[in-house]
């Protein structure tokens, strides 16, 4: 019904607006907005569309590539797709504590071959975040 479209459409106005505001504090506080490396969460770029709308309209900085759970075409698809939309590229090892999963810090960083490069230019961009302040 029209009446449950209008409710959809004016929770998503909110929901945007709340992420937006934490995009802004973010920014406000020096630092910069990244997104995690789930191909989904990235879809918009992805797709290669030409009117980026949504979050990725209010300042994404960078995408997290490089991560254990990222098969190797998934961590070079997210690589492409950044280098493409002029992203920042990060890494982690995806370690949530022990119960959580049994990865180790730092494991499977290895193929990330260009990290000394994204660190230092993900240290400038928020050396420069924070100068505007």
């Amino acid at each position: 019904t029209q009446t449950a479209v209008a409710a959809e459409e004016q929770r998503a106005d909110a929901e945007y607006s709340a992420a937006a505001a934490e995009v802004e504090d973010i920014y406000s506080r020096g630092g910069v907005f990244l997104k995690s490396g789930e191909t989904h969460a990235c879809s918009g770029m992805a797709a290669g569309a030409e009117d980026k709308t949504g979050i990725e309209a209010q300042g994404l900085a960078g995408v997290e590539a490089f991560h254990p759970s990222a098969q190797n075409n998934h961590a070079a698809f997210l690589l492409r797709m950044a280098r493409r939309e002029g992203l920042l590229v990060t890494g982690g090892s995806d370690f949530h504590g022990e119960a959580v999963r049994k990865t180790e810090i730092g494991e499977g960083l290895d193929r990330w071959t260009t990290m000394e490069d994204d660190v230092q230019a993900l240290m400038a961009r928020i050396r420069s975040a924070g100068q505007t302040r």
